[in-house]
């Protein structure tokens, strides 16, 4: 992967606003950020754009966010991804049993970025 390059990230989630956040925060960082309200258009988004990463929501039309992570990788294997938890503390990020990292909703943009950083090297500034 070029790094020098903008990341693509996909947000995977039902409210708008949590995409505008995620936009907001990632934009800046020179990242371009595509927003899917439910699982058919991030599957759409998919099969037409290249993201290299996926922020999903831990459950999305009552499918829970690591099923989508796996519908997603069964298309793009290389797709890194995020699942944001709304209940998780600050502070108590981890690796979910398919690899994706699982974060608090409640992250403020500087936490954003760094947890995208986390996928990619070098880190977004």
């Amino acid at each position: 992967m070029d790094y020098n390059a903008a990341f693509r990230v996909l947000v995977i989630d039902t409210s708008p606003e949590w995409g505008n956040r995620v936009f907001d925060a990632l934009a800046p960082a020179g990242c371009e950020v595509d927003w899917a309200g439910d699982v058919e258009t991030a599957i759409e988004y998919l099969d037409d754009v290249r993201h290299d990463l996926a922020i999903v929501d831990e459950v999305l039309d009552d499918v829970r966010g690591r099923d989508i992570v796996a519908a997603l990788r069964a298309r793009r294997p290389d797709l890194r991804a995020i699942i944001t938890v709304e209940a998780l503390p600050p502070h108590h990020e981890r690796l979910d049993a398919a690899g994706a990292l699982v974060v608090p909703k409640s992250l403020d943009a500087c936490g954003l970025r760094t947890v995208v950083s986390a996928c990619f090297a070098p880190p977004l500034h």
